[in-house]
């Protein structure tokens, strides 16, 4: 199982609070992100890599929704351009196949990670505003992977990367003191297991 490749599709909800006085006043925000995440694991790849061993896949399935969530904190230094600092978890995300030979292989991938973004803003008026990211995360992925009867496979694996991420997307100023936005994000991310991928992420915050 050291080829298992994953993309992961995370759908996060947030409320965001920002310490404002005005709009042309630079200032400190912060916010939180809850939600939902969802993932593609690669199945081919999976049922190859128990060909390889001796067994074949009797049933696969997949748990590809686990809770996600994001704390953030910037510093908007006008209304064009800030900088943003955050700790994020994209989920857990797990298989189980059956085989024959009689047995099971049961594997799980965990993402967290903090990032540092350059944050572009575009006001269009008073309220709305396109936003644009580029930055920089650390994430740790954690891999197990777990055999029963002709899977003989224990294995635990971790790592930490650092590696790109982007999104653009809009805010939609409430107040002085709240705001909503909705992003899309794109992480990069290699796994424990030496595999890599994108993270599709789509916040609303």
């Amino acid at each position: 199982m050291k080829k298992l490749h994953l993309i992961c599709l995370a759908s996060l909800a947030a409320l965001g609070s920002t310490q404002t006085i005005a709009q042309n006043t630079a200032h400190f925000y912060g916010g939180i992100g809850l939600g939902q995440a969802q993932s593609k694991i690669n199945n081919n790849r999976i049922n190859n890599t128990l060909i390889g061993t001796g067994t074949t896949t009797t049933s696969l399935t997949n748990e590809n929704e686990d809770a996600s969530y994001k704390v953030f904190g910037g510093y908007q230094f006008n209304p064009y351009f800030g900088v943003e600092a955050g700790y994020f978890s994209l989920g857990e995300f797990g298989f189980k196949s059956t085989t024959n030979p009689t047995g099971t292989l049961d594997g799980r991938l965990k993402i967290e990670g903090v990032n540092v973004d350059l944050v572009g803003t575009m006001p269009v008026n008073d309220q709305l505003s396109l936003i644009g990211r580029l930055g920089v995360h650390n994430a740790r992925t954690s891999d197990t992977f777990r055999g029963t009867g002709a899977v003989t496979v224990n294995n635990n694996t971790e790592t930490r990367e650092t590696n790109y991420k982007a999104g653009f997307g809009f805010a939609y100023k409430f107040s002085e003191s709240m705001s909503l936005r909705g992003e899309l994000e794109r992480y990069r991310v290699n796994d424990a297991a030496g595999s890599n991928g994108d993270i599709l992420s789509l916040i609303h915050i």
